[in-house]
């Protein structure tokens, strides 16, 4: 996150309750780290590790008024270095997830 956030002059705020350990031992709080950035209607950045994704892309796509999709499990279940975004409309929040990118790393040789 580091060089991004410096190249695009972004400051970036941790928390644990998305972490890895708090959702392990069941003190996360995913819900309310997502619905307050969906209610934000700004772009942002939602880093996390493995176990933790699945549920993150879950609740956005419910914070955003959509509803369980297929498309919403593929773009959770990532391998190391892959990534998704969820494109949100910010004319009209509660139309769900509008588009989803996701993004695995390629093998160079």
């Amino acid at each position: 996150m580091t060089p991004f956030s410096e190249a695009a002059e972004v400051r970036v705020r941790k928390t644990p309750l998305i972490s890895q350990d708090a959702f392990e031992d069941g003190t996360s709080d995913v819900r309310h780290v997502v619905a307050k950035r969906v209610r934000k209607l700004t772009s942002a950045i939602v880093c996390a590790h493995g176990p933790v994704l699945p549920e993150i892309v879950r609740e956005v796509g419910l914070a955003a008024g959509g509803t369980r999709q297929a498309s919403l499990s593929r773009a959770g279940d990532l391998p190391v270095a892959g990534f998704s975004v969820l494109h949100l409309s910010v004319d009209q929040p509660g139309s769900g997830i509008i588009a989803i990118e996701t993004h695995v790393p390629q093998l160079v040789s």
